[in-house]
């Protein structure tokens, strides 16, 4: 999937890149989600994407810290990947 988005000259409305921890705080993550989903589903997509560790002009492969296994509640015991699943709707069925 990367190598097809890395194929357009632009982001668009489904998938977008981060650079590093640009975007990293759990309600900007979801609002990004929310917006990338809403995106992919008026352009037809199933899905839409976040790719961290790329360059948005040059499409370089910077890499990236960014953990999503981080805990990100105050009190450390959430990691974000679940933290994600419980506020997002509608839920990932595995």
């Amino acid at each position: 999937m990367l190598k097809r988005c890395l194929s357009y000259e632009d982001e668009t409305e489904w998938f977008e890149y981060k650079q590093g921890t640009a975007v990293s705080k759990p309600d900007e993550i979801g609002a990004y989600i929310s917006a990338l989903s809403n995106g992919a589903a008026m352009s037809g997509e199933p899905y839409g994407y976040m790719f961290w560790g790329v360059h948005d002009k040059t499409h370089e492969l910077t890499g990236t810290t960014f953990n999503y296994q981080k805990d990100v509640a105050e009190d450390k015991s959430e990691p974000f990947q679940h933290y994600l699943n419980r506020n997002l709707a509608p839920k990932e069925l595995s």
